[in-house]
């Protein structure tokens, strides 16, 4: 319970409106956290979430600058269970925080990074390169993360980086940890809205002009009515539901 409640003060400083999040100067960092920077598991220890302003504090319960590398002004914020991310105006996108599963996609193999530190991509037998032209960063409340792209050049609506055990990065596998962000390979162009549990992900797909919600990962809970919390679903396909457990609650 004290790891949510922690881990909540950061999303919620992360949900602001960005007129309270971001300064709107190159002068000064753009971008403020505040709240844990601490990871509670393996007997504690700060993990440096709120950016290097932050030092070893184990928390701050005041706005903490964060300055990106090169001044570059922070167009918008993400983040999942102990790590932040930011997309900046020079388009790249940073991430700082928890890494001990090398889910940061910065190709470091430091379990901490205190710093900003660009996101790699890398496909197929390419050589890693920063992630550039992604609109924005998922809020995702476990260790993986994904970013929507602003056009479709990377022939995905979306990459994704970090763990992976059921599926959830739509790679079409399961494959532990995705050290550098790859381009989705089982979500049409049409995909949008995506949002990430930390076992699954959905999205909306349009379907002969009809808006259909896909999801995949842990069988479980991708509402294709499998109740085998070991069955995997790599594929992305839409939910399936029985329009009798939607009865009016009126209905005796």
């Amino acid at each position: 319970m004290l790891k949510r409640v922690m881990w909540a003060a950061i999303a919620v400083a992360l949900s602001l409106p960005v007129t309270s999040l971001l300064r709107h100067s190159t002068a000064a960092p753009t971008l403020v956290c505040w709240g844990s920077n601490r990871f509670d598991e393996d007997g504690g220890y700060v993990d440096h979430k709120l950016g290097p302003g932050a030092a070893d504090l184990p928390y701050s319960a005041v706005p903490v600058p964060v300055p990106v590398p090169g001044g570059a002004q922070v167009l918008h914020v993400g983040m999942s269970s102990e790590s932040t991310y930011a997309v900046a105006v020079d388009g790249l996108t940073y991430a700082w925080g928890l890494n001990n599963r090398r889910q940061l996609g910065t190709a470091a193999d430091d379990p901490v990074i205190a710093t900003p530190s660009p996101v790699m991509i890398v496909r197929e037998t390419e050589l890693p390169v920063p992630l550039r032209g992604a609109g924005d960063v998922l809020r995702s409340p476990g260790s993986d993360q994904c970013a929507k792209l602003q056009d479709l050049s990377l022939f995905a609506r979306y990459v994704c980086w970090g763990t992976d055990d059921h599926g959830e990065l739509g790679l079409g596998r399961a494959g532990g940890t995705e050290p550098l962000a790859k381009p989705t390979t089982v979500l049409p162009s049409s995909a949008a809205n995506m949002v990430h549990g930390e076992d699954h992900a959905c999205v909306t797909v349009t379907v002969n002009e009809r808006v259909e919600i896909w999801c995949y990962g842990l069988g479980s809970v991708v509402g294709n009515g499998s109740i085998d919390p070991a069955m995997n679903q790599f594929q992305a396909a839409p939910i399936v539901w029985d329009p009798s457990n939607f009865r009016s609650a009126r209905e005796p």
